[in-house]
Parts: structure tokens; sequence; C-alpha cells
């Protein structure tokens, strides 16, 4: 699949806040996406009582060193205790996060030095196939009262890409060039495999749909990711 013209699809907005209106067309591909600003917006440090705002690689130095300041007894942090466990958990989102902008930067290198063609993960819009099931599969991943989910008409270029080239997202330079490489060369059946579809180029939704989400908590898919 290269093109759509007004296809039919399913949008799920990862976020309780309206984006879209009905009826109303928009445009992908010039600007960033919300999932890149996001991205680049996230703050990594860590909040500690009585010194401010610390990244958390200098709170694990302070645990691992005997003669540090063990800084992170202090940590405050919603959800999480300021013992080991609290640590850990900090530790773990921002390993993802980082994690997660190395893998996009490297894609997006490789995709406008090979692919520019492509529409950007960056600055498209995500769709899903227009089948229930595979829409049921795509909400069980995102909060329940979290997301939003649409019914959508696209027209534009578009990308299908496999998912399995994304995960994990934490890996070395080279292996996630090979991805990145696979990801935007390799074809997908979108329908047989896990797959992201990214347009550039107008999306209108037709109507908003109501879906269940996921009940798993923070804690628990952190300890399933790593």
């Amino acid at each position: 699949m290269n093109s759509a013209d007004r296809a039919l699809f399913y949008h799920v907005q990862r976020s309780a806040v309206p984006r879209f209106k009905v009826g109303k067309s928009y445009t992908f591909g010039e600007q960033q996406n919300f999932f890149a600003r996001d991205l680049f917006a996230v703050d990594v440090s860590v909040p500690v009582r009585g010194v401010g705002e610390l990244p958390v690689d200098e709170i694990l130095r302070d645990y691992f060193d005997p003669s540090g300041f063990n800084h992170y007894r202090s940590v405050k942090r919603a959800g999480y205790t300021a013992d080991e466990k609290g640590l850990l958990g900090c530790a773990a989102a921002v390993l993802r996060q980082q994690a997660l902008l190395l893998r996009e930067l490297i894609f997006e290198q490789v995709r406008q030095e090979a692919f520019p063609e492509k529409p950007s993960r960056l600055r498209c819009a995500w769709l899903i196939p227009h089948e229930e099931q595979i829409l049921a599969h795509w909400c069980a991943t995102a909060p329940a009262g979290q997301f939003r989910t649409y019914e959508v008409e696209a027209t534009g270029r578009v990308h299908v890409g496999a998912s399995k080239y994304l995960k994990p997202a934490c890996l070395g330079a080279a292996v996630l060039r090979d991805h990145a490489r696979r990801f935007w060369s390799e074809p997908v059946n979108e329908r047989a495999e896990p797959a992201e579809i990214m347009l550039a180029g107008e999306m209108t939704p037709v109507r908003e749909l109501k879906m269940a989400g996921s009940t798993e908590t923070t804690w628990a898919k952190l300890k399933r990711l790593f």
C-alpha cells in the first residue's frame, strides 16, 4: 500500500482530551505530530527533597556508590515509595523513554537518507485497518479512559511497516539502523501480522467509537517490558 484515496481506517488517539472533530479534515506530514511532541517534551529528571531536580543516572550513581549522598532515599514519584522498587521503577521508565527517542531518531535518519518518499513517523497520522478485531487489539494496549477512537477517511501517501522491527526498543544503534531499513523497505500484510500504517495527507474523522481499554498498571507494564 503506497497511497489511499478516501479509504476507511480506524485511528486511536492516545489521549482523553478531544483533538479531532467529526467531519473536519486534518492534514499530516508537515508539522510534528502529537507523538513527536510528547516524545521530545518528556522530562527525565526526578524531584528530590532538599536537592531539586536530579537526572536518574546521578541518583543511580549515588545508589551504587556508598560514599554518595544517597539522594535516592528522598525520591518523590507518585505511585512509588522511596526505596529500591521506586528507584528501579523511575530508572526503567527513563530508560524506556530514552530508548524510544533513540529509535525514532534513527528511524527518521534512515528514512531521510534512503526512503524520503515515505511518511515520517514524527509527522504522520497513524491508522489501523478497517477491521474491528484489529482495532480491538490496538485499543487493548491503551489505558482505559485515556484514549479516543475514530473511524476515519484517509487520502494521501501511506506506508505500512512491520511492528516487529520496533521491539524491543532498547537496542544498539547498528541494530536499530538495520531494523529501520527493514521497516521502511519490506512489504507487510497489515491484516496478517502486527503493523503500523502511517499517513502523510488528509484524515477526516467520520464517527467516534467507544472502545474498552487496558486495565494493566504502569508497574506491571514495566515488569513485562524489562
